[in-house]
């Protein structure tokens, strides 16, 4: 019979024994599923801790977000204002440059063109500006003749003083209807 006519194995140990080494490798088993279970529970539980924190932080960044983009909504609304006032502006400012323009050249015409002799100077009797017709009238052939001249110290005929031009512009801040004499370009 096999092993020297004795008994086998399972006979020589204890009735009940097998089952409780198996029952015991068994719980030995089910603790350590139950550590690796409770391991994995705890990861998990520390996961989903991340992901609640995860989703807070994406929360609040999205909030953020929403009010940038509310600021940027109000800032573009203001300067989309801010340009059409400045696009009124410049059109406002070449219609009224336009407008000066045409008027310096209706001036410049008069001017130009009057039968009258005007000019123009500084307060110390420098010819900025003399019209053809007091070129004409002075015996003068070109502007800077008369641009030579010091009104200050010569050019006005004797009864017709600068002076007197010059004290009516401090006493009104404008002359009208002023009437002078010159001295011609050839002494009369």
């Amino acid at each position: 019979m096999g092993n020297g006519g004795g008994m086998g194995e399972k006979a020589k140990k204890k009735p009940g024994s097998d089952d409780t080494e198996a029952l015991k490798l068994r719980i030995a088993e089910l603790e350590r599923t139950e550590d690796l279970l409770r391991r994995q529970l705890t990861e998990l539980q520390k996961a989903e801790e991340d992901y609640v924190k995860g989703e807070e932080k994406l929360r609040n960044r999205v909030e953020e977000l929403e009010q940038a983009e509310a600021e940027y909504r109000t800032t573009v609304d203001k300067l989309e204002r801010q340009l059409a006032s400045l696009e009124s502006a410049e059109a406002n400012y070449l219609k009224a440059e336009e407008a000066l323009t045409d008027s310096e050249r209706r001036h410049r015409e008069t001017f130009e063109n009057s039968p009258m002799g005007m000019y123009r100077t500084t307060p110390k009797g420098k010819v900025l500006m003399a019209n053809p017709a007091l070129l004409t009238m002075m015996g003068f052939s070109s502007f800077e003749e008369v641009a030579d001249r010091d009104l200050e110290k010569e050019g006005h005929a004797p009864g017709h003083p600068r002076d007197d031009f010059k004290d009516r512009m401090e006493m009104q801040g404008e002359v009208h209807n002023f009437e002078t004499a010159w001295i011609k370009k050839d002494g009369t």
